[in-house]
């Protein structure tokens, strides 16, 4: 996965963002808010290695992944 970040929220979902650089911006425990700058897009996830900077997103709840466009489409209803 590279450099990552995973957040729990108080929903039961988890969201991770994957190939960052190693700056990351953030420290284990603390909380972030909307907005907040966690770090940067890379190619530090092996498999995009010979991609552009790339931000692999995941959302998982109850430990089964989810698509991130069905969680946005019905934040938007």
């Amino acid at each position: 996965y590279g450099y990552y970040i995973e957040i729990e929220h108080a929903d039961d979902y988890v969201t991770r963002y994957m190939s960052l650089s190693d700056d990351i911006k953030v420290e284990v425990g603390q909380q972030v808010k909307k907005g907040d700058h966690i770090g940067y897009m890379s190619t530090s996830m092996s498999c995009e290695k010979l991609e552009q900077p790339t931000l692999h997103f995941e959302i998982v709840l109850k430990n089964e992944w989810i698509n991130p466009l069905d969680v946005f489409n019905e934040s938007e209803k």
